[in-house]
């Protein structure tokens, strides 16, 4: 009898160490784990983007005196950054915890972020 075999092609599970992770949550933080943070230089200090066309919001390190960068913060583990201000200005709404899918860096070193593919993580009823 001939079988019908179906091949899984999504690979294995990636540890979290090893996978660049990102979230925002409703409160317009931005979360990182250590190889995001490395990803991007490890800096003391972010700017960010948003293109409208593609829902793209865009990290990229910056001097922390410029008038634009946000501080990254830490405690030891993970890092944040307080992006209520952007996301207030872009409209950006999130009701509950979002962690982005396939977070990029380009060939400028900017890390992007899809808010339209995004997986709830916790809380809220739905993105708005």
């Amino acid at each position: 009898m001939a079988r019908h075999w179906e091949k899984f092609t999504a690979g294995p599970t990636v540890s979290s160490r090893d996978r660049i992770h990102v979230t925002l949550n409703r409160r317009g933080v931005f979360q990182f784990n250590r190889k995001a943070y490395e990803h991007i230089g490890s800096p003391k200090a972010v700017v960010l983007f948003f293109e409208k066309a593609t829902s793209m919001i865009g990290i990229s390190e910056a001097h922390p005196q410029l008038r634009e960068a946000f501080p990254v913060k830490t405690d030891g583990v993970c890092f944040r950054l307080h992006g209520r201000p952007f996301c207030r200005h872009f409209g950006i709404e999130i009701d509950g915890t979002e962690a982005f899918a396939d977070p990029d860096l380009d060939n400028d070193g900017i890390l992007q972020l899809s808010l339209r593919s995004t997986r709830r993580v916790y809380g809220g009823r739905g993105k708005k």
